[in-house]
């Protein structure tokens, strides 16, 4: 039997059974940023996302872009930041390569022990678990990869706590180190 669980930051995880017979629905990227903030879904249909409807939710436009890379290929990436929920802390930064949605960040602290391990039971092992930076500090290990899920996680400096969820098309785990995962390291002043 399948669960479907959504992660909720002050209720925990609410997981239903679904019968293996029915299919799950995906996931459009406009109700994830509008109606998702607390949680943590599964299924996000990125094909059918597209950065200008995404950016509208935001009431901002391709020229507010500001520009880095990602990836070991340093792919060049515009991004789009902006807080979306004070109350709980959460920025959505909206990333474009090629003029392409490549990938859209939730950046909020989940810290409910039990829904993140209950969300992380359902997903499984991630297929590989990278370095990244959190702030300044560097995090061995804490970026949970789960390529062809389309998700990763950004665990916190316990497992029991997710820092940031990144959404992206599904894809291999070369692709995703070479193109989206952040490598840049913080800048001495």
């Amino acid at each position: 039997m399948r669960y479907v669980c959504t992660l909720v930051m002050i209720t925990g995880c609410d997981a239903q059974p679904i019968p293996a017979e029915e299919k799950t629905e995906t996931m459009n990227c406009s109700y994830l940023i509008e109606n998702k903030l607390n949680g943590i879904v599964y299924d996000i249909d990125m094909a059918s996302c597209n950065t200008a409807e995404l950016l509208s939710l935001a009431e901002m436009n391709t020229e507010d872009a500001l520009h880095t890379t990602l990836g070991n290929k340093h792919t060049g990436s515009a991004y789009w930041e902006y807080i979306k929920d004070e109350a709980n802390n959460t920025i959505v930064k909206i990333w474009e390569q090629e003029n392409v949605l490549a990938k859209i960040d939730m950046i909020q602290t989940f810290e409910d022990e039990t829904a993140i391990n209950h969300a992380l039971k359902t997903m499984g092992v991630p297929e590989k678990k990278l370095d990244y930076y959190f702030d300044v500090l560097l995090m061995k290990e804490k970026a949970w990869i789960y390529p062809q899920q389309g998700i990763a996680l950004f665990m916190g400096f316990q497992d029991t706590s997710v820092y940031q969820v990144s959404y992206f098309r599904k894809t291999t785990m070369e692709q995703y180190e070479q193109e989206l995962h952040p490598i840049n390291q913080p800048r001495e002043f």
